[in-house]
């Protein structure tokens, strides 16, 4: 039995065999969380010899020495950040311009980290803008991915080379659909609620549907 046989119908799908895709939700993905409250500089002059940080740049701690290049941000600093292994899902891929190798993971978070019946049931029902709805969904006979949602408050930056050896920790799909709502949902946690699904023809004042007008930008072709 695959994923495609028991995942939800019109939501989760088999990831492409070939390509990796916006929408493709990675298990053991890296994710910054919880949100930075100290940043420790990595030198050699801030380890000791059990390698061990012990030099602090900004946040609790005694502030860090830093080369004049990495203060002048001509050099790349070297950071050590708290982060988890877990469930996140694809959100772009390359810039059309610069063709670069920059790829955005949105966190997935169990629906059990939100506390109390009400609030779980905003996060269902789409009333908290920064939280995207993901039902359970089938990755195999014995796992399940637990109901959810993307947190797009936590959005980790990675390198294409690093996705592609994610590749193989692709456990679930989003459908065409499911991705659509899903940057509908990238929508409005960015321009705010005011943003609809339709809008009213200014000529003969019946709804349109705003995806409609931006399908080509919402549906990228594949290029890795």
């Amino acid at each position: 039995m695959t994923a495609t046989d028991t995942a939800i119908p019109d939501f989760y799908q088999a990831p492409d065999a070939e390509k990796v895709r916006p929408g493709d939700i990675i298990k053991l993905a890296p994710c910054l969380f919880p949100a930075l409250k100290v940043l420790v500089h990595v030198g050699q002059q801030q380890q000791r010899g059990d390698k061990s940080v012990t030099a602090t740049l900004h946040g609790d701690g005694m502030p860090a020495v830093i080369p004049p290049a990495v203060a002048g941000g001509t050099k790349d600093a070297k950071l050590a950040v708290p982060a988890r292994f877990t469930y996140a899902v694809l959100l772009t891929r390359g810039c059309d311009i610069d063709h670069g190798k920059i790829r955005q993971l949105g966190l997935v978070r169990p629906l059990a980290d939100v506390t109390g019946v009400e609030d779980q049931a905003a996060v269902i029902e789409g009333r908290c803008s920064s939280l995207f709805y993901l039902p359970k969904g089938a990755i195999s006979i014995t796992e399940e991915l637990p109901e959810g949602f993307v947190d797009f408050r936590y959005v980790v930056t990675i390198h294409e080379d690093l996705l592609s050896r994610l590749r193989l920790n692709r456990c679930l799909a989003l459908t065409p659909d499911g991705l659509m709502d899903l940057y509908f949902g990238w929508l409005r946690h960015t321009l705010g609620p005011q943003v609809a699904r339709t809008t009213p023809c200014p000529t003969c004042g019946s709804a349109v549907e705003v995806f409609q007008l931006v399908d080509e930008m919402m549906r990228p072709p594949d290029d890795y």
